[in-house]
């Protein structure tokens, strides 16, 4: 663990120290004898203490970089596993969907309340499904890397997708809007604030209201579309205050004093993913009156018409050869059953084969 100059440098160092000495007629010889004894056990000293640091220095980084590798490791294999899990949990979800889908054409013997309580529990798996997309963009998010992925999206449509399953209401001022947007982080950020809507609300009836609003003007290609999510506020809790949000946008999570429970991530959440896409956020609270609301600046975008898309789907429908055999492989025997389902109805053909 030494540098050989080093080493070489601490032998000459006393030798240095005695020849010079030596050649002096002065000094006498038992004098240079005390020097070079002395020296030596010096230079010996340092040898052992350099030697001590050398090798506790090099066991710092060997466990250093075995603690690195173990690390690297981990989380690749966490990951996968990850990954995996993601994947399981969707397609079970995906066969539940189907089964209820399958369910409810089939059978006419469910009364009112219970075919909605059915397409109510259909529409949170299919929320689910959704949201389970929201971890690896808030995972780029919180590294810094977060690559935006602006899309041609029809407000409406999308207002419509996170109401699905969540017993709100909806005001949409946009009158069939398409514009560039990043539909999973606005998405992301919207679900937070429904969800502490029904978290923190009041108990019995929070009365949320998402209201979306403004947007490009009929003559500009850009403008500012904002959402808002109001509800009743709980009396039991805190009011919400500029310096309560301040006080937990800028407490450490990690913190010795942070608090175990989940109540405050999602809000620290929605406004780093509101950074990532230059959208602002606020979160205000006057009387029994909480609002979230998002604001961003985005581009119209023109899509074909409804009409023409209907019509496209029939041409292509009226295209398509009838009796045809189709073989279809799938894993899940939900997915089989659903699928067989809609192409025996909509191929027109019964040489329908499936195998899983």
């Amino acid at each position: 663990g030494f540098c050989p100059s080093a080493v070489l440098g601490y032998l000459l160092l006393p030798i240095g120290i005695c020849i010079v000495p030596l050649f002096s007629p002065i000094i006498p010889v038992q004098s240079v004898l005390i020097r070079l004894g002395v020296s030596t056990l010096v230079v010996l000293l340092m040898l052992v203490g350099t030697g001590k640091v050398t090798l506790r220095r090099r066991s710092f980084f060997l466990l250093l970089r075995h603690f690195e590798a173990s690390l690297h490791k981990a989380v690749v294999a966490s990951q996968k596993a990850d990954k995996a899990l993601s994947l399981t949990l969707k397609t079970a979800m995906a066969d539940v969907c189907g089964e209820i889908e399958l369910f409810l054409t089939n059978n006419d013997c469910c009364t009112t309340d219970q075919r909605d309580a059915l397409t109510h529990a259909n529409a949170l798996l299919n929320t689910g499904m959704r949201r389970s997309r929201y971890r690896e963009a808030y995972a780029h998010v919180a590294a810094g890397d977060y690559a935006a992925s602006l899309l041609p999206c029809n407000v409406t449509a999308f207002v419509a997708e996170l109401a699905r399953g969540c017993r709100i209401e909806v005001q949409c001022l946009t009158d069939g809007l398409v514009v560039n947007l990043d539909e999973t982080i606005c998405g992301l950020i919207l679900d937070h604030a429904i969800d502490n809507a029904f978290l923190h609300g009041y108990p019995k009836a929070p009365g949320i209201l998402l209201t979306v609003l403004g947007g490009p003007q009929a003559n500009q290609p850009e403008g500012k579309l904002t959402f808002r999510v109001t509800n009743r506020a709980n009396p039991a809790l805190p009011v919400l205050t500029d310096e309560y949000i301040r006080s937990v946008l800028a407490e450490d999570p990690h913190g010795p004093w942070a608090s175990a429970m989940p109540d405050k991530a999602g809000l620290r959440q929605s406004f780093l993913a509101a950074e990532a896409i230059g959208a602002h956020l606020s979160l205000q609270q006057t009387g029994d009156h909480v609002a979230f609301v998002m604001e961003l600046l985005v581009t119209r975008r023109v899509m074909p018409e409804k009409d023409a898309q209907d019509d496209r789907r029939r041409a292509d429908l009226a295209s398509f050869p009838s009796d045809l055999t189709i073989c279809c492989f799938d894993d899940s025997a939900s997915a089989r059953r659903l699928l067989r389902h809609h192409l025996l109805a909509r191929a027109l053909t019964t040489r329908l084969h499936a195998y899983g």
